[in-house]
C-alpha cells in the first residue's frame, strides 16, 4: 500500500482527487475471449472540471501477486465526465482460475493517488 491509496471494501466508495469511485464484488463471467473476472464500477465527478475516464485506468492484482490490465470484454467505455456527472460499467480481466484475495486498483496515468478495493473470490 502507498500513502496515496484510498482503500475500500467491495461495494465501498473511495474519494480520490474530486472523484468518488465504487467497485463491487468480482464475478466469473464467460465471454467470447475466454473466462473473465468482472467488477461493476461507478465514477462520479465532484470537481469543477471535466475529467477523463476509461477501462485502462483499472488493474487487478491476483492472489499470486500478478497485476492484470483490463480485458476488452468489459462494458466501461472511455470518455469524459462533466462536473456532477457519473459513468458506470463493468471492468473485466482474464480469469486465470485463482481464488482468494484480489486487489482492484484504479489509477489514471500520471497521478500518484489510487483507489484500492480489497476483494475475495
Amino acid at each position: 500500500m502507498l500513502v496515496q491509496d484510498h482503500v475500500a471494501a467491495a461495494g465501498g466508495a473511495a474519494d480520490v482527487l474530486g472523484e468518488t469511485l465504487s467497485a463491487g464484488e468480482l464475478t466469473r463471467t464467460p465471454s467470447l475471449f475466454g473466462p473473465s473476472l468482472c467488477s461493476p464500477v461507478t465514477i462520479t465527478n465532484h470537481s469543477s472540471a471535466t475529467t477523463d475516464f476509461g477501462p485502462a485506468e483499472w488493474k487487478l492484482q491476483e492472489p499470486n501477486g500478478i497485476v492484470e490490465t483490463f480485458a476488452i470484454t468489459g462494458t466501461l467505455q472511455s470518455g469524459q465526465i462533466a462536473p456532477g456527472g457519473t459513468a458506470n460499467g463493468m471492468v473485466c480481466f482474464a480469469d486465470t482460475g485463482q481464488s482468494g484475495s484480489f486487489v482492484l486498483l484504479w489509477q489514471p496515468l500520471l497521478r500518484a493517488d489510487r483507489g484500492v478495493w480489497l476483494l475475495r473470490l
